[in-house]
């Protein structure tokens, strides 16, 4: 009996320590099942993470080549006139279209300068409204196209769903989530915008503290971004892009905290965003749904200089007069910029006549554009000054010498203006109207400028030239003495400037003007 007992206490113990094991079994299967679903939640999280951000960093990068992130001017208006900054598809992105803002800005400082120099008009400034509002225009309609989350999910899928997430199922692969998730910040506010810029090409003075300059990681100076610039009674601000700087992903205090919504730019009705947020959920999953957000800092990586590629500065020759005194007869005629002799005369001196013999022109030999502009001993530093500025409007790294070889333009017989400008990125002057048949763009070489003139703004001596005039005395028959009173040439020379505001290209006209007094007076004296 005790035998059959121990033998049944022991089966009883055996069952109970099988049975242990079976739960200590079931126990450890369900935790390694527990252990390989956390790991391949987190495994499939971590990949849902790595291919939103791969999607956020493709965002960053496409967003300046996406063709829907891409906007036309209206040529059936001003915006035509920013067409000379436009990318080789004739359209502005993210990339460019803080060149159409500069553009505006170069006017609106021309305008302003007119204003310190007292060559202010209202058609100047209503020019500057006109280019300030369809610079506004062009940057509005990109700016609803950047906060357009429909135009970035397919720059957010090319990437996100080339990274597959394996750990949720073979299928599986992350897409854009729409929603309000999708949102733009404007990041990086007071940095250097892509925009270089130099002191010496700007008009007026004291332009410099008010754009204040950013000194960019390559040493240039730019235009600063997300900080309206007041001229005249408009802002103009800028998209920032720091120099030297890839597309990034930055963290969501920075994003969140730069939000339009959350901190304003208040004189920037429709401001053009830098920074995306997305949002990716797992498609094709045969475990977990994911979801991830992600935030990027875009940066196109290129710099372009504060310019205005088709504009033009015009120079017209007004017209040279010669005025003849001679003895007591007064004539007055026009000179072409060549030299001519000219003969007056004979007219009755005393007891016989008198005719003069005089060179004109001789002040244009060589007959250029430059000769014309310095003719005359004085000071044209003036002049100088503000045509080399002007040039560094239209491409801003102009030197003197730039201007030399554009000056050194041949004067045609009969043609009297002639237009400064750029070709490429070679300043260039021609006669107008052979000018317009080098350049096929929107620059229009015939508009007037828009500022009224301000005269002598080079001082050209009036001088002397003994050697420039002869004459002859004729005597009557008989004995005559010929007596000399005064005999030369007196030349004197005017130059006035009439500043444009750069609307249709226009940056300005040179008006140039001379004259030539011919004196000679003699006489014969009959002797008895």
């Amino acid at each position: 009996m005790m035998r059959l007992q121990r033998i049944k206490r022991r089966q009883r113990e055996k069952g109970v320590s099988t049975a242990l094991a079976l739960s200590l079994c079931f126990i450890l299967v369900l935790l390694v099942y527990g252990f390989f679903q956390l790991a391949l939640l987190m495994g499939g999280s971590s990949e849902t993470r790595n291919a939103t951000d791969a999607g956020a960093l493709s965002v960053g990068k496409d967003v300046f080549n996406a063709k829907a992130l891409h906007t036309k001017p209206d040529l059936t208006n001003d915006e035509k006139q920013y067409f000379d900054v436009s990318d080789s598809k004739n359209q502005y992105s993210l990339t460019n279209v803080n060149r159409v803002w500069g553009q505006s800005l170069l006017v609106g400082l021309n305008v302003q300068a007119m204003q310190q120099d007292g060559s202010y008009t209202q058609q100047a400034k209503d020019h500057a409204d006109k280019l300030f509002d369809s610079a506004e225009a062009i940057s509005d309609r990109l700016a609803d196209q950047l906060n357009t989350p429909d135009n970035l999910y397919p720059l957010f899928n090319g990437t996100s769903e080339q990274n597959a997430t394996n750990m949720l199922g073979s299928t599986s692969s992350v897409t854009s989530l729409p929603g309000d998730q999708w949102q733009t910040s404007l990041v990086d506010r007071g940095i250097e915008s892509n925009i270089q810029i130099t002191s010496d090409q700007l008009p007026g003075s004291g332009d410099a503290q008010n754009i204040g300059f950013v000194k960019g990681a390559d040493g240039s100076s730019y235009v600063p971004g997300y900080k309206p610039i007041k001229v005249l009674d408009h802002y103009y601000t800028f998209v920032p892009f720091k120099t030297g700087e890839r597309p990034h992903l930055i963290s969501e205090n920075t994003f969140s905290s730069n939000k339009n919504s959350v901190n304003p730019i208040n004189e920037w009705k429709k401001p053009i965003p830098n920074a995306f947020s997305v949002h990716g959920a797992t498609k094709g999953q045969q475990n977990y749904s994911q979801r991830a957000k992600s935030y990027v800092l875009s940066n196109p990586q290129r710099q372009f200089p504060l310019e205005m590629p088709y504009g033009f500065i015009k120079i017209h020759l007004d017209g040279n007069t010669a005025k003849f005194y001679i003895n007591e007869n007064y004539t007055e005629e026009s000179y072409d910029y060549f030299p001519s002799f000219v003969v007056k005369g004979p007219y009755r001196a005393g007891s016989g006549t008198i005719t003069a013999f005089t060179f004109l022109g001789m002040e244009y030999i060589p007959p250029t554009l430059y000769q014309a502009i310095h003719a005359l001993p004085g000071d044209h530093s003036r002049v100088d000054n503000i045509l080399l500025q002007r040039c560094r409007e239209i491409k801003q790294n102009a030197t003197a010498n730039d201007l030399l070889l554009a000056e050194q333009c041949p004067i045609i017989p009969g043609i009297d203006d002639y237009i400064i400008f750029r070709v490429k990125d070679v300043i260039i002057a021609l006669p107008f109207p052979t000018a317009i048949q080098q350049v096929l763009n929107f620059a229009q070489f015939d508009t007037s400028p828009d500022g009224s003139e301000i005269s002598d703004v080079a001082t050209e001596e009036a001088f002397f030239l003994p050697n420039f005039t002869f004459e002859i005395l004729i005597p009557d028959p008989g004995v005559v003495i010929p007596v000399y009173g005064f005999m030369g040439t007196w030349e004197e020379g005017s130059e006035s400037w009439t500043p444009g505001s750069g609307y249709n290209g226009c940056l300005g006209q040179l008006s140039i003007t001379r004259t030539t007094s011919v004196f000679d007076f003699g006489t014969n004296i009959r002797i008895q």
